[in-house]
């Protein structure tokens, strides 16, 4: 796939198979019960491993025990590798900048931090989906290799591309807030917002399982990818 087909099929995966679309939304509603969520965030690891493969279309929901490891696993990955902005966000905080969640230096710093991470963490967490270990998100040097392999250029394009497409349709979803408040009244809007924002993140899980898994193809050669695919599926 060239730029654009990786993007293209990234943002249309996820309406493909719209009964699993729904169920993936039903799981992330549960959220609040703990185990639906995680359920839903081990499903992104499968489509990492599905895209892989070379599946395109949304993997079935068997094993939740799996699931449900994959998505502790997506947390604790998620908790480590959030580190640094949360020590950005704790010197903030006890220097005495009350509003920083509104500062412009503040959000600016924030991003770069995060979008830094990104470069990294990108590739990690499909490496762990892959290899099916948790370790396998620190294995620093095979991630680098990848990106050597990609192009540093090439990588850092998809991701700026990424970032702004997540960003965007974020800031979509903050302006939906009053408007759907003024339209249907408080209570409805927010209940439509709250539901809204849920499709969003749902939409997120499997844009952003596709998109780690088609780049993570774009950085390892054939025979590991042989080999991994033997070892997640037969």
């Amino acid at each position: 796939m060239n730029f654009s087909q990786v993007f293209k099929d990234a943002l249309i995966f996820p309406f493909t198979d719209f009964f699993k679309l729904l169920k993936v939304f039903i799981l992330y509603l549960g959220f609040f019960l703990l185990i639906p969520g995680l359920m839903a965030l081990g499903y992104s690891l499968r489509v990492i491993q599905s895209t892989i493969a070379g599946i395109d279309e949304l993997p079935d929901f068997d094993n939740s025990g799996k699931l449900i490891s994959d998505g502790l696993n997506y947390v604790g990955a998620s908790i480590i590798y959030g580190i640094p902005s949360y020590v950005i966000i704790f010197i903030l905080i006890f220097s005495g900048i009350q509003d920083f969640a509104t500062n412009p230096l503040a959000i600016i710093g924030l991003a770069i931090v995060g979008f830094i991470i990104n470069v990294v963490f990108v590739l990690s967490l499909a490496n762990m989906a892959f290899e099916d270990k948790f370790r396998a998100v620190f294995d620093f040097k095979k991630v680098f290799a990848m990106i050597n392999r990609i192009g540093w250029g090439t990588y850092l394009s998809y991701l700026i591309v990424y970032t702004i497409i997540v960003e965007v349709l974020s800031l979509i979803l903050t302006f939906a807030n009053p408007y759907l408040i003024v339209t249907i009244g408080s209570i409805g809007g927010f209940i439509a917002y709250i539901l809204i924002s849920f499709f969003f993140n749902t939409f997120l899980i499997l844009f952003g399982g596709r998109f780690r898994g088609l780049i993570y193809l774009k950085g390892i050669d054939d025979q590991n990818i042989g080999d991994g695919v033997s070892k997640l599926f037969y």
